[in-house]
């Protein structure tokens, strides 16, 4: 799976972006239909891309992030950028 920054890879492709943040009581409950979508449609052109959007301060700390995606199994890439911003809500 492409990540964000090969754009160019995803031209043509229908592109599903999940946000989500470490403490959010919907990713792991929507994770499971995101999963199977990106398993069932991946070979018709599905990408699946998770995008971590930080709410709190200790959610800026990528390796939480990268260890609680690996503990919940995430398939689809989750991508955290450097200049990641607070949420505003």
């Amino acid at each position: 799976m492409p990540s964000l920054g090969a754009a160019a890879e995803l031209r043509g492709h229908v592109v599903l972006v999940g946000f989500r943040t470490l403490t959010c009581i919907s990713w792991p409950r929507t994770e499971p239909c995101l999963r199977a979508w990106s398993q069932a449609f991946r070979n018709d052109g599905l990408a699946v891309i998770g995008i971590h959007t930080p709410e709190f301060s200790f959610e800026h700390e990528i390796d939480r992030v990268r260890q609680a995606a690996k503990e919940r199994g995430i398939d689809p890439p989750a991508q955290a950028g450097p200049g990641a911003r607070r949420c505003p809500w």
